[in-house]
């Protein structure tokens, strides 16, 4: 079945009817003519037709003008406690949307930040939300949303965003839930040559060292020793010992230890993988 934009001009001027297959409300605009999907009186499906039919009443097919639009949660870098986390951001239009087929998102999700194998979402109208589900714990990902407006005029996000799901998360909830205690998360990549991310959770305020030891229990680099606050936090690792020099291939431990301003310490430990 054809929808009205695909009838050429002298069929519009005929007023012929152009039968259409969709299973909701659609509008379309072409050359200033204007049409409606509605249900067939009769309930043997949809038609379009000229708007003044007196059967009809509608507004204006909508063709609204996109603007720069930025990702709201999670946020750059945040831990999440859920396999199936919302991910929300703003809308790419200040104007009114009325029809769901003015504008529609496409919301990229992979576990690659160049997004060679992403998941792909997609929501129309006012909805600025989704849910995606069964991603694995204890990993990294990256996302990023496309917004088109029905004229096929595109605006990505204004940045590509990572999260990380929780070594113990479950499917329960939006992943919203914070940490019970201050927590490392393994780094990414892992295993690494060159740079890898090391992120890290801080229920509150307080002194963090973040140190990488061999095997023999030996300190070869002293990442970080500052006073941070609370939240997520990241630390780049060049995979060198103190001196600046490369590692050997190997299994080496990071240990992060937090103390808060009660004087209460915590330490939390990743294995880490190194690939000269």
């Amino acid at each position: 079945m054809t929808s009205p934009l695909d009838v050429d001009d002298e069929r519009i001027r005929a007023g012929l009817l152009a039968y259409w297959n969709f299973d909701d409300y659609y509008e379309f605009c072409k050359n200033d003519i204007h049409w409606l999907g509605v249900e067939d009186l009769s309930g043997n499906g949809h038609h379009g037709a000229l708007l003044g039919d007196a059967e009809l009443s509608c507004r204006e097919a909508e063709l609204i003008s996109l603007q720069n639009f930025s990702l709201t949660y999670p946020i750059d870098g945040q831990i999440v406690y859920t396999t199936c986390p919302m991910l929300m951001w703003e809308s790419a239009t200040a104007a009114e949307i009325h029809s769901p087929h003015s504008i529609h998102y496409e919301i990229f999700v992979d576990k690659n930040a160049g997004f060679e194998n992403p998941t792909i979402l997609m929501t129309r109208g006012k909805t600025t939300t989704v849910q995606v589900c069964d991603l694995a714990p204890d990993r990294f990902y990256y996302w990023k949303v496309k917004a088109t407006n029905s004229a096929g005029a595109s605006q990505w996000c204004a940045q590509v965003h990572s999260f990380v799901i929780s070594d113990d998360a479950t499917a329960v909830g939006h992943g919203q839930a914070p940490p019970a205690s201050s927590i490392l998360l393994q780094n990414y990549p892992n295993p690494c040559n060159s740079t890898t991310v090391i992120r890290f959770q801080l229920v509150e305020e307080g002194d963090v060292t973040i140190a990488i030891y061999n095997l023999s229990g030996q300190v070869v680099n002293s990442l970080l020793s500052e006073y941070k606050s609370g939240g997520a936090h990241v630390v780049v690792w060049d995979a060198t010992d103190e001196t600046g020099d490369k590692l050997g291939s190997g299994l080496y431990l990071c240990r992060l230890k937090f103390r808060d301003h009660r004087g209460n310490v915590q330490t939390s430990d990743r294995k880490m993988i190194v690939l000269d």
